[in-house]
């Protein structure tokens, strides 16, 4: 048995907390790769973007935002 899964056996508080962590954050993570998809899908029918062409859909005031651009996905993911 590994380390973290031996500690995690033996101290079942820890497992618990790390158990409702992970449910949240997996919760997040799903909610926003399917916003990503979303208006990922809505610029291709719309002609901006296509499979393959190297472009990135940038969320301008962020992910829930329905304000997007389309920007080479170099420069969207340099930006902080």
């Amino acid at each position: 048995m590994k380390e973290t899964a031996k500690y995690y056996s033996e101290n079942p508080e820890a497992k618990k907390k790390k158990g409702e962590y992970d449910k949240k954050y997996n919760k997040e993570t799903v909610e926003d790769r399917v916003e990503r998809n979303r208006a990922r899908r809505e610029a291709m029918k719309k002609g901006r973007v296509r499979k393959g062409d190297g472009m990135d859909v940038d969320h301008v005031d962020g992910i829930k935002s329905k304000k997007t651009r389309v920007m080479t996905a170099s420069k969207n993911r340099a930006k902080k």
